[in-house]
């Protein structure tokens, strides 16, 4: 069993991404006051006048896209969010320690489909490249989790001797990303 604080790695993340945070924040509030208030508008004065179709596709388009606006801002405060503090390697899998003391148990039969590692390291110091650790852990429910170099070699080494079937690409990204080799596990 080997254990990896990522404490640090997870507080710099999440000071990275605190502006971010913030603006999705301000956004998913004047977003859900302006849903709100034309839902209550167009509900108040179909009361009193009928509505041409146009104007009923209108209403329907504008309150559409506030509540689309509304669930992408909702899925990119909680993606956004810190990553793991910890992450312990051993016989059953890889658990993932959250900073509200959760644990949370990835077994390596389950690994197919939960888990994208992703290596930037091949791109360091070229323009848009990770500056804090250029190695991440991905799960579809969970935030990303930076990892320590260390992390990301006992994750791969562990799943290789366990015969965890592993595909490796280089994801070319674009041109704003850096790239990145893409770990898939299955």
């Amino acid at each position: 069993m080997t254990y990896f604080d990522l404490t640090s790695l997870s507080h710099q993340r999440a000071a990275r991404v605190h502006g971010l945070r913030v603006a999705w924040a301000v956004l998913l509030v004047v977003f859900t006051i302006m849903f709100v208030a034309i839902g209550v508008g167009v509900t108040l004065h179909a009361l009193h006048t009928r509505y041409t179709p146009f104007q009923d596709l209108v209403a329907v388009i504008l309150e559409g896209g506030f509540a689309f606006a509304i669930c992408l801002g909702a899925v990119a405060l909680w993606k956004s969010g810190q990553g793991a503090v910890g992450l312990t390697v051993d016989d059953e899998g890889v658990q993932f320690r959250w900073a509200s003391g959760r644990d949370d148990l990835l077994r390596w039969v389950e690994m197919k489909g939960q888990l994208v590692l992703l290596d930037y390291s091949a791109d360091v110091g070229t323009e848009g490249s990770n500056p804090m650790s250029p190695w991440e852990a991905h799960r579809w429910a969970r935030t990303p989790t930076q990892l320590s170099k260390e992390a990301f070699d006992e994750i791969i080494r562990a799943a290789e001797t366990r015969g965890v079937r592993m595909t490796r690409a280089f994801q070319q990204q674009p041109r704003w990303w850096p790239p990145c080799v893409e770990v898939r596990f299955g």
